[in-house]
């Protein structure tokens, strides 16, 4: 069976993405200015206390660093456009740990300057909180064109038993620009991984079409079989997805 998709108010902020897997992703180049970005802070009783970005300012198609402060276990929901922004809906707060580092990268598609927000909230414990900081994202030189979409995404095998890795393809609508091409991925009817793990964001390399990476599963939601709807879109453009069935023992 396929599970109901979840809809959490936090991403009522980001439509052009509903719902996306938890990952990590490395940057792909470094950020225009080396200064620390603003850093803003609230007590919140135990909810996100700072949100801190490794630069003010970043050249399209660059990526940056951000870092995010809550109390032990928490999972922080994350927001910014989706049309500038590539990077994770949400981190967890390691166990033993006060913060978690995740990266973003700009839309190398971006002809004039823009500043966006980035946002970090929590709904537990009560009160929540909610933290917000501003991002100059510059154009390049030469911004990279034509705009490229993701034509489609494939999963070898496409069912798969618990415990067992498939392997997803996503193929764009041509071949990356220098620097690559950051895709967003996630599961769209299991926000927290319960069932299958997928990367936040998958980078084509500069001159390929196409990029292959691993889901993990480790089913655990209670159903006997799931299907895991697994997607893709490319700064907020068409989103491409295909189904993995993962049965249980």
């Amino acid at each position: 069976m396929t599970r109901p998709s979840l809809i959490l108010p936090v991403l009522l902020a980001t439509p052009a993405i509903l719902l996306t897997a938890c990952g990590s992703m490395e940057p792909a180049d470094q950020p225009l200015a080396s200064d620390v970005g603003p850093q803003l802070s609230s007590q919140a009783g135990g909810g996100a206390t700072s949100l801190t970005l490794s630069a003010s300012t970043v050249t399209a198609g660059a990526a940056l660093t951000a870092t995010v402060s809550a109390g032990s276990g928490a999972v922080v929901y994350l927001g910014f456009p989706r049309g500038v922004l590539a990077g994770p809906q949400f981190v967890r707060i390691p166990a033993g740990e006060s913060s978690a580092t995740f990266a973003l990268v700009a839309s190398p598609y971006l002809t004039a300057p823009a500043t966006v927000s980035v946002t970090a909230m929590t709904t537990t414990p009560n009160p929540s909180s909610f933290l917000a900081t501003s991002l100059t994202v510059a154009p390049a030189a030469a911004p990279a064109t034509p705009r490229l979409q993701v034509a489609a995404v494939a999963l070898a095998p496409a069912s798969v038993p618990s415990g067992a890795t498939a392997t997803a393809t996503l193929t764009l609508t041509g071949p990356a620009p220098v620097g690559g091409a950051a895709v967003q991925v996630w599961i769209a009817n299991d926000f927290f991984g319960l069932d299958a793990g997928a990367p936040a964001v998958v980078t084509v390399p500069a001159g390929a079409a196409s990029a292959a990476f691993p889901v993990p599963t480790h089913l655990s939601s209670g159903y006997g079989t799931v299907g895991e709807t697994l997607v893709a879109s490319h700064f907020g453009g068409v989103i491409q997805g295909a189904v993995l069935t993962v049965v249980g023992p």
